[in-house]
């Protein structure tokens, strides 16, 4: 983002008494990558004068300003500064539709399990513009829409919808996928396999091997990935609450191109239908063996040169086999938001905050796998406790020995 400045960047910080090495070195390291990145530290006590011209009123309030507009931050961690940037920089903000009318989750909704709004808040902080998209006959999608995320759907689509956004796709809009498993979807289902050659398996992946502490075999972790700058620099897995296959044909034909992006563990098994639910202990006999792919890329042929697999193709469609990952609950676990997010700007060609936001250093949850805490156990547990004994014990029986 900083190399892409065309004009100079000031950033204007009011700190509190005792702050100022602290921001000086952080600032420090941003003007560092680029020349163009100018910044002003302001003891806001010492500087009144300074506080009233910019409309300061609380410590670590920061000013950014580039080619005569200006924004305000509370505070100026390296999220705030990006967003700041961005806002001031980009000529226009990209339109991200949240597709409605067949049950999908709700960005707007607060609650812990069933809410998703800190996915939309992870997006406005990234400085997209986010709306809600009722697909009409009369209407269909409006112009300036960069990319329709249609997450959890619930109902199937009528074949007109499907149709709108398949014109949508060969007008170079961009669509993101996310459904979950134990829906029938069957417009969708040939919809996808028909115009993109991607099936969208009649099942749920299980995975006894990789279970999480407190969780089932149905809450699975996705370790492997396709080399693809969505998840190029990913160090952690992600996690999927409940997750259908999503299968590519990688058949290149009729101007369509599909391959995997992200499949389960080697272990992992896939079980069709709702057998999987129903009770009783679930074995790798009964399903299909891993790895599951669980996400899958689409490159769909334009007039123009693209950034697909061959030259004359565009990466257009993301299709995964799970929503739950990024609710409420689940956003902010391993690398969740980030394949969210990632997948989004590369979509809506913002490929610089894929490599920003993942140089951030970030604080994750640490998930211990079903064996894992099982070792933890007789380690701490039983081992340790159990330690002094022993050696007590040995002790005892070499003195009496002696003695």
């Amino acid at each position: 983002i900083l190399d892409s400045l065309e004009e100079r960047i000031d950033v204007t910080v009011f700190y509190q008494s005792g702050e100022r090495l602290e921001l000086n070195d952080l600032l420090n390291q941003y003007a560092l990558e680029s020349s163009k990145f100018h910044f002003e530290l302001y003891d806001l006590d010492r500087n009144p004068g300074m506080a009233k011209k910019y409309g300061i009123g609380n410590y670590g309030e920061t000013v950014v300003a580039y080619n005569g507009k200006r924004t305000k931050v509370s505070y100026p961690v390296e999220d705030k500064i990006i967003h700041a940037i961005l806002k001031l920089t980009r000529k226009e903000k990209k339109v991200i539709c949240f597709l409605k009318g067949h049950g999908e989750n709700d960005v707007s909704n607060y609650n812990l399990r069933k809410g998703y709004s800190k996915l939309r808040e992870a997006l406005e902080s990234e400085d997209y513009d986010v709306r809600e998209l009722l697909l009409t006959k009369k209407e269909g999608i409006p112009g300036g829409v960069s990319v329709i995320v249609i997450c959890g759907p619930k109902k199937d689509f009528l074949k007109e919808e499907l149709e709108a956004l398949h014109r949508f796709v060969q007008e170079g809009g961009k669509v993101l996928f996310m459904i979950d498993p134990f829906y029938d979807f069957p417009n969708l289902s040939a919809f996808l396999s028909v115009r993109y050659d991607v099936v969208l398996g009649n099942d749920v992946i299980v995975d006894q091997s990789n279970r999480t502490l407190g969780g089932d075999e149905f809450t699975v972790m996705i370790p492997l990935f396709l080399k693809h700058p969505i998840i190029q620099d990913f160090r952690t897995p992600v996690l999927f609450p409940l997750a259908r296959s999503v299968e590519a044909k990688g058949n290149s034909r009729g101007g369509v191109y599909a391959q995997t992006l992200a499949q389960s563990d080697p272990k992992s098994f896939a079980l069709s239908g709702k057998k999987a639910l129903t009770g009783g202990k679930v074995s790798i006999e009964e399903g299909r063996r891993g790895p599951i792919s669980v996400a899958a890329i689409v490159a769909v042929e334009s007039k123009e040169t693209g950034r697909g697999k061959e030259e004359s193709f565009q990466e257009q469609i993301v299709i995964l086999g799970d929503s739950d990952f990024v609710s409420n609950l689940y956003i902010d676990h391993l690398g969740n938001k980030d394949l969210f997010l990632n997948t989004v700007n590369w979509l809506g060609e913002e490929d610089s905050l894929i490599s920003s936001r993942l140089k951030r250093p970030e604080h994750s949850y640490r998930f211990l796998k079903y064996q894992e805490t099982k070792r933890l156990f007789w380690l701490l547990v039983i081992l340790q406790p159990a330690l002094p004994l022993i050696v007590g014990l040995v002790i005892y029986l070499r003195r009496k020995r002696k003695g």
